[in-house]
């Protein structure tokens, strides 16, 4: 079946221009819900593909910390978010596919 209408809406969070110490970034204020779904896949991609291995490793490493920093210091909700982080990197460790 097929439908040339169908209109898919993907929201990345509510992205914004912060600066801090003279240099911009953006912030994006994903949901718990979407936190705790990209730290699951991160760290199952990281057991099946191999830790430590690759530049794409260390590029995504170093980009999941600079989003934990950045939600620690600009975001809000950060209780329920960093909730939703933990529970997405023991559900990955534990290989659960679910919430």
């Amino acid at each position: 079946l097929k439908v040339n209408s169908a209109v898919l809406l993907h929201k990345f969070g509510e992205a914004r221009v912060r600066k801090f110490l003279g240099k911009s970034f953006f912030l994006q204020e994903y949901s718990p819900f979407r936190r705790y779904y990209m730290m699951r896949n991160r760290i199952i991609l990281y057991k099946r593909y191999g830790m430590f291995k690759g530049a794409w490793f260390w590029l995504d490493a170093k980009n999941a910390i600079k989003d934990l920093i950045k939600l620690t210091f600009f975001e809000s909700k950060k209780r329920a978010k960093f909730i939703a982080v933990i529970k997405g990197i023991v559900d990955g460790l534990c290989w659960r596919e679910s919430k």
